[in-house]
């Protein structure tokens, strides 16, 4: 809990960010413990603490069996994040712009979550693996003359 000081974020990670994360931190409510997205099953998916009301979670609460952390009685209060902060996907009938998408159901790379596709995933999977030529990004590197020796031995003993 960051020395119980400050604003600390927990986001899953099967969502994709569009919008600027420090949104989130203005539109906080610093007299709660946290405040989550509406949708209760799925509360801890998306928090952002304010950790000097959190400070009751110690490692000796958290590990007292008694004490069932997702029901969140220990915060007192609770405040809600906008819900274009936790579009959840598959369950949301909004299909309006958000800012955060998740994909609570599986990101859409298996069959039986390909439907789910609409939102920017496939764009943003794409845009992160995207890249260029080897050459084009190490053929004036250090390593180019390394690889190109160990081509021309592979040449000459094979």
């Amino acid at each position: 809990m960051c020395g119980y000081e400050g604003y600390a974020l927990f986001l899953d990670a099967d969502m994709v960010v569009k919008g600027d994360i420090a949104e989130v931190y203005q539109e906080f409510d610093a007299e709660v413990a946290m405040q989550i997205h509406q949708a209760q099953f799925e509360w801890a998916s998306a928090m952002l603490f304010n950790n000097a009301r959190c400070k009751i979670l110690t490692p000796e609460y958290i590990d007292e069996r008694k004490h069932v952390l997702f029901d969140f009685l220990w915060a007192q209060q609770i405040a809600h994040l906008p819900e274009e902060w936790n579009r959840c996907i598959g369950y949301d009938a909004d299909v309006s712009p958000a800012k955060l998408y998740h994909y609570t159901q599986g990101i859409p790379v298996w069959p039986e979550t390909r439907g789910l596709e609409p939102a920017p995933f496939v764009s943003e999977a794409k845009a992160m693996l995207h890249t260029v030529s080897w050459q084009e990004l190490m053929g004036q590197s250090v390593h180019a003359e390394h690889v190109k020796r160990r081509l021309n031995q592979s040449a000459v003993s094979g």
